[in-house]
């Protein structure tokens, strides 16, 4: 684990993957925690407000449904993990884990716990 700055964030939420909207926003919500890709334009990739987005995850988050159907459990955790290394590469937020379980074969409930000491 790396010297960690940020406190413990649990993420944790339900949804349906047949549901368009709710893939979206649950994707969305993992990268909630980083005010660097959600607020700070100067971590934003050049182009990204000029391409139309309002900030680098919800880049992230759309440029990777534009290329990947999500409407499984199994291709909806695929989305989350690709989606969640955004954060997880930062030495910031130290250990970031993933958890899920299905509740139905539509639906699925996710947790996402990021940070650890303040060493």
């Amino acid at each position: 684990m790396a010297n960690c700055k940020a406190g413990l964030n649990v993420n944790h939420f339900w949804l349906n993957v047949s549901i368009e909207n709710e893939v979206y926003e649950s994707l969305m919500s993992l990268l909630e925690i980083d005010n660097d890709i959600t607020e700070n334009e100067d971590y934003f990739r050049e182009d990204t407000i000029e391409l139309g987005y309002e900030n680098e995850a919800e880049r992230i988050v759309k440029e990777y449904l534009a290329e990947n159907k999500v409407n499984s459990l199994e291709s909806f955790k695929k989305a989350a993990e690709v989606v969640s290394a955004e954060i997880s590469d930062q030495e910031y937020y130290g250990e970031c884990d993933l958890s899920f379980v299905a509740t139905t074969e539509q639906c699925l409930i996710v947790a996402f716990v990021t940070g650890g000491s303040s060493e």
